[in-house]
């Protein structure tokens, strides 16, 4: 075997490896985002799989683009089925994903030309255009139609509103803070100094306890000021001027999944009081209709 065949050989066993470890990311971060779905919904605010591939199309030449989404449409069937999906269903689904993601990341590439250090406010803008709005709403029409058809949905609109808020919010937080990381990951050198690590730090551990008490350790309720939602932005802003575009990214991240999270953790919450409610003698037509929200 001559030296030219054994570097084809080496090089596509590499990218072999590297779709199979695609897979594997997207099956995780599909049940990263089942997790974070609300009660009653099979909607996730935060869907770390729309993320994943298009963060990874970005990254690797188009005419590898097939074996990288194949590798997600297979890790997300499988993931589908021991969820005991309908096949048709998730078949469906699979065909959705794949061509939002693709679309998405097909936009950016065409019409963002500058290197992720120099991103211009023209670059910002259209990036909100394409991955935030236009892709995600764009494509909602579609899901929406076939989630309603399968029976899981009982408003259109809704499932539209929620299918495109999902994956705009994803791409906005998420498709920046990984392309970051992978960027950060394959530069060399740069040392920090141990003064930047200690703000690093503190800014880090402000963000976690500020988000925690903000979103979930006060309960939301009339009671509670709306002032407090606004805790956080000092902070933002700290990691916006001190660590630019990566310090803001990985913070609103942060923020993000605080507020997911919590929100979460109310809805649980009220219907546990419902149901207590419900136990009583004394039951009323609103709690009952409550409780089947969170059933």
């Amino acid at each position: 075997m001559s030296s030219t065949e054994k570097k084809k050989a080496g090089s596509s066993g590499w990218i072999a490896l590297q779709v199979f470890l695609t897979g594997v990311a997207y099956y995780v971060a599909t049940e990263i985002a089942w997790a974070l779905c609300f009660p009653n919904s099979k909607v996730s605010l935060l869907f770390p799989p729309h993320a994943v591939l298009v963060v990874i199309l970005l990254l690797v030449p188009v005419r590898h683009w097939w074996a990288y989404t194949l590798a997600t449409v297979v890790a997300h069937f499988v993931a589908t089925q021991q969820a005991h999906w309908p096949v048709l269903y998730a078949l469906h689904c699979e065909a959705f994903d794949a061509v939002q993601n693709v679309l998405a990341a097909a936009g950016i590439r065409l019409f963002i030309k500058s290197p992720l250090n120099r991103i211009t406010l023209r670059d910002a803008i259209v990036f909100v255009l394409i991955a935030v709005i236009i892709v995600p709403f764009g494509t909602a029409f579609w899901g929406a139609a076939f989630t309603i058809s399968n029976g899981f949905g009982t408003n259109y609109w809704v499932e539209w509103r929620n299918l495109g808020i999902s994956n705009g919010v994803t791409a906005v937080v998420l498709v920046p803070a990984l392309l970051l990381v992978a960027n950060r990951l394959s530069r060399r050198g740069g040392r920090v100094t141990p003064a930047r690590m200690i703000e690093g730090s503190l800014l880090a551990l402000g963000i976690v306890m500020v988000g925690a008490y903000v979103f979930a350790i006060v309960p939301a309720g009339p009671e509670t000021s709306p002032a407090l939602l606004y805790a956080p932005i000092p902070l933002l802003i700290w990691a916006a001027l001190r660590f630019g575009l990566s310090g803001i990214s990985a913070a609103m991240l942060v923020v993000t999944f605080e507020a997911i999270w919590g929100r979460c953790t109310d809805m649980v919450r009220f219907c546990s009081r419902v149901r207590r409610k419900m136990r009583s003698p004394y039951r009323c037509f609103s709690s009952s209709r409550a409780l089947r929200s969170c059933s």
